[in-house]
C-alpha cells in the first residue's frame, strides 16, 4: 500500500516535468540536431510517460484505503486527466 507522501511525490514529479517540458520546448527546436522532427519525437515520448504516470496515480489513489478524507480531497484537486 502506498502512503500519501508517495502519491504526492509522484504528482509533484508530473507537474515539474510538465513545467520543464513547456520551458524547454522553446529552446529544444533550435538546439537539437535534426531540429523539429527530433524534438517532436522526444516530446511525444515524454508526454506518453506523463500520461502513464497520471493513469497509475489515479488508479492507486482510487484503491488506497489508508487516505484520510482531507488527502482524498487533495488528490481530487490534482489535474490527472
Amino acid at each position: 500500500m502506498y502512503d500519501f507522501a508517495e502519491l504526492e511525490a509522484v504528482y509533484e514529479n508530473i507537474v515539474s516535468t510538465e513545467k520543464s517540458l513547456a520551458e524547454f520546448s522553446h529552446y529544444a527546436i533550435y538546439e537539437l540536431e535534426g531540429g523539429f522532427y527530433v524534438w517532436n519525437e522526444c516530446k511525444e515520448k515524454i508526454l506518453q510517460g506523463i500520461a502513464l504516470q497520471k493513469i497509475f496515480l489515479r488508479r492507486i489513489a482510487a484503491e488506497s484505503k489508508n487516505l484520510t478524507a482531507e488527502q482524498r480531497q487533495i488528490v481530487k484537486s490534482w489535474d490527472l486527466e
